[in-house]
């Protein structure tokens, strides 16, 4: 596991650096608009392919521009994974669906909401079109955990926080990653909230952000697979 020292932030870099966060997320939100134009605007197969040829030319330009801004706060190379990291994420993905089953069962059982709203915006997305659909399976799996690994994780807990800060980054982390998926219940809320948290654990623990964006990347791929399939 890799060591990394950084300090904490004075108030001039602090404030600089959370409006940086706040674009970084608001871009986040703005890179899904050519897949509402889409939706909107019915365009033939053609124009439809456009859009998701700019969708994706968007994305790669938002990871690209995350990357810069992670490494603008952790200059250090990110090294390969070990033994250990891996052991640490496969019980951090453990830890995570066994929650998730209570949360999502709780859910249900007092809040009556089957789904989460930010899947249930996800659902009505995708099958209004399947242009949007493939669009959105491959950038859920590809570039969104990469993005969002790169600032909910990397940016924001080595830039507004020093290194030797364990819990508050988590619990930071957690709180804005749950904020950015629109939750409306609270046990839907707590389920982002913990999904970011454990992320930050294992990115605190290794300050290996590929170990993040590899679950991140699985937990994506498993939930957009029961999608497609809900909706085929």
């Amino acid at each position: 596991m890799q060591t990394f020292h950084s300090k904490r932030p004075s108030t001039k870099q602090f404030v600089g650096r959370l409006f940086v966060l706040l674009g970084m997320i608001i871009l986040i939100e703005l890179v899904q608009l050519p897949l509402a134009l889409i939706r909107k605007l019915q365009p033939d197969p053609t124009q439809s392919l456009l859009w998701v040829g700019l969708y994706f030319g968007l994305f790669a330009a938002l990871v690209w521009l995350a990357e810069k801004v992670y490494h603008w706060v952790h200059p250090e190379k990110t090294s390969r994974l070990s033994p250990a990291t891996w052991k640490l994420m496969g019980k951090a993905l453990v830890v995570f669906y066994l929650t998730e089953f209570l949360l999502n069962f709780i859910n249900v059982l007092v809040f009556g909401q089957t789904q989460t709203a930010n899947n249930e915006a996800i659902l009505k997305l995708m099958s209004s079109n399947h242009f949007i659909l493939g669009a959105m399976a491959v950038s859920s799996v590809v570039f969104s955990p990469v993005v969002e690994e790169l600032i909910f994780r990397g940016f924001l807990m080595d830039g507004l926080f020093g290194s030797s800060q364990f819990w508050t980054p988590i619990i930071t982390s957690g709180i804005l990653f749950s904020l950015a998926h629109s939750s409306t219940t609270i046990a839907s809320f707590l389920l982002y909230a913990v999904m970011g948290g454990i992320f930050a654990y294992v990115y605190r623990r290794t300050e290996t952000i590929t170990s993040t964006i590899y679950m991140h990347a699985f937990n994506n791929f498993i939930a957009m697979l029961m999608m497609v399939i809900t909706l085929l």
